[in-house]
């Protein structure tokens, strides 16, 4: 998977880039989500939060997680929370073939 990171009213420094990489690239193991997919990440800093938008499209659908927090690393953490949104539809699809 290949990541798209931009970042509004913030610059995304290479700390930001590594773990937003390393946190989403454990989505690579699943089967929805081949090499080429393209995931979008939008950094934005507000006034009392930071904002991280993730966006992936996939065979099944797209893949979208907004999280807002104080710290922008927790945000980030939180993000992965797509893994289980994957797992989810990924659950959905085999039960669809089976049929």
């Amino acid at each position: 998977m290949r990541f798209e990171i931009v970042g509004k009213n913030i610059a995304v420094t290479p700390a930001m880039r590594t773990k937003i990489e390393e946190k989403l690239s454990a989505l690579d193991k699943y089967l929805l989500i081949d090499e080429n997919t393209i995931a979008r990440v939008l950094a934005r800093v507000y006034p009392n939060s930071q904002k991280v938008e993730v966006t992936i499209p996939s065979r099944v659908g797209i893949l979208r997680a907004e999280v807002v927090n104080n710290d922008f690393y927790a945000a980030v953490d939180l993000a992965h929370l797509l893994i289980q949104i994957l797992w989810k539809k990924k659950i959905q699809f085999l039960l669809r073939q089976r049929r």
